[in-house]
C-alpha cells in the first residue's frame, strides 16, 4: 500500500509540475526549454529525476542493456517525454506505450506544451502491467 501511495504522489507531482511549467511559459517555446523547466520543477518537489536516462529493454526474454533513452525518468519508475514535434501526438503516444512495454515501466507521460493546456500532460499506462 505504501508503494502505491508513493507512486500516486509522484504522478500527482508530475501533473502539477507540468501545469506549473505551462503557467510560467505558455506555448511556443522549444522542447528543451520545457524539459529544463520541468526537470527543475520536479526536483524542487523532491523527486529524483534523471535526464536522458538510458534503460535496458526486454525483448523475447532477453535484457538488452542501455538501448532506450528517455527524456526524463522520475523516481526510476515513470517515463516523461517532452516532444519537439507536437504535430505527431498520436504517433508519440503509441511510441511511449511501446516504450513502457519494452522497459517494463508502469506509467509514462507525454508532456505536449501546446495552446490547449487541457491536454497537459497525457498519462499512459503500460497495458501489460
Amino acid at each position: 500500500m505504501e508503494e502505491q501511495q508513493a507512486f500516486d504522489t509522484w504522478t500527482q507531482a508530475i501533473e502539477e509540475a507540468c501545469q506549473s511549467v505551462w503557467d510560467q511559459l505558455g506555448s511556443g517555446k522549444a522542447a528543451a526549454e520545457y524539459g529544463d523547466l520541468l526537470e527543475t520543477e520536479l526536483q524542487q518537489r523532491n523527486l529524483k529525476v534523471a535526464r536522458n536516462a538510458r534503460l535496458p529493454l526486454s525483448f523475447l526474454h532477453h535484457q538488452i542493456e542501455d538501448q532506450f533513452e528517455v527524456g526524463l525518468l522520475v523516481e526510476n519508475e515513470i517515463l516523461v517525454e517532452v516532444p519537439e514535434d507536437t504535430q505527431l501526438k498520436e504517433y508519440l503516444a503509441a511510441q511511449l506505450e511501446t516504450s513502457l512495454q519494452l522497459t517494463g515501466k508502469r506509467t509514462g507521460y507525454l508532456a505536449v506544451f501546446e495552446p490547449d493546456p487541457g491536454t497537459l500532460p497525457r498519462r499512459l499506462d503500460n497495458p501489460q502491467l
